[in-house]
């Protein structure tokens, strides 16, 4: 076993490792090392199979240094510093070119993340961080929650999924600023909202923390960048499996996987292309209805109860 110390359980891994056990042997990208259980659980799939493995979180980065590196799994497995928009530059770098039979990239945060002091959990005090790169200089959530205009602050917790009660809590941070910890940004929060958990038994700041989450690392933005990507990368037939946690995570990819298959975005002379009715598409989306937990997962990891995966397999070439 890989000798770390991460506290993340991989989600939907009993069906990651049988959507790719169909490519193996064969080379991997996980776009999200996290705690390395999905690569792990790859690797053990075929002795032949090799994972290549990004983050943009440079700290899971450093723990996958503490791998042993006598284990022969690490053999097959490089890990680098990445974001998804970079990552095409990072592999030129690396001199790594693909294409990559599986392709895969969990968006949600990990418990590493969470029960860190960099701001991700409501649930524990902590400074309001919130990058996923620690060492970026770009803006953190301390920054837009004190010092965003009001238009700004309340598009940004609408983009993000913040409902009805947006305007009530954009101006209740106004009057609560400044706001130094998420303690006072989740009892500012929970000030203006109607109970302390929503009808779905959310607590009101969960969303709002999620807006926040995304403005700070541009997620959208590093979404669209993956999913650009993902047709230069794959080989002919590879899959690829994307998990996300909210709705609006999940219906960015499954636009986009519908997109593919029925030719609306199809890269010119794109050297898998195959006829769908009169245009050409990518290939195939698997999941009209994404992959969710089962209730035995749920049980054993409440963390993933809200994980769905899509999955697309790329078009052989002709």
């Amino acid at each position: 076993m890989f000798k770390e110390n991460s506290q993340h359980i991989p989600v939907l891994f009993d069906e990651v490792m049988q959507l790719f056990a169909k490519r193996s042997p064969g080379i991997f990208l996980d776009c999200t090392f996290g705690g390395g259980g999905h690569s792990r659980g790859i690797l053990q799939l075929n002795s032949q199979n090799v994972v290549i493995a990004t983050d943009r979180d440079s700290t899971a980065v450093e723990r996958s240094r503490y791998l042993s590196q006598e284990h022969e799994l690490t053999k097959r497995l490089i890990v680098m510093e990445s974001r998804f928009s970079e990552l095409q530059d990072c592999m030129l770098k690396n001199f790594i070119q693909g294409p990559f039979n599986g392709i895969l990239a969990d968006l949600g945060v990990s418990t590493d993340q969470l029960r860190g002091d960099r701001g991700f959990s409501f649930h524990d005090n902590g400074p309001l961080d919130m990058r996923m790169t620690p060492s970026d200089s770009t803006i953190s959530a301390y920054d837009i929650v004190n010092n965003s205009s009001v238009s700004n602050l309340y598009a940004l917790l609408r983009e993000g999924g913040v409902g009805k009660e947006a305007r009530q809590i954009t101006n209740a941070i106004m009057r609560c600023r400044p706001i130094q910890s998420t303690k006072e940004l989740v009892d500012c929060v929970a000030s203006v909202s109607v109970s302390s958990s929503s009808s779905d038994g959310k607590h009101p700041a969960t969303v709002v923390f999620q807006a926040l989450r995304i403005a700070v690392n541009n997620e959208f933005s590093e979404i669209d960048a993956l999913l650009d990507l993902m047709p230069k990368i794959a080989a002919p037939g590879a899959l690829a499996a994307i998990i996300s946690f909210h709705s609006l995570e999940d219906a960015r990819v499954a636009k986009r996987f519908r997109q593919w298959g029925q030719g609306d975005t199809t890269p010119a002379n794109w050297r898998g292309m195959v006829k769908n009715r009169s245009r050409a598409c990518l290939g195939i989306l698997h999941t009209k209805n994404a992959i969710v937990p089962t209730q035995v997962e749920i049980k054993q990891n409440a963390a993933s109860r809200s994980a769905r995966m899509r999955v697309f397999e790329f078009s052989a070439t002709n």
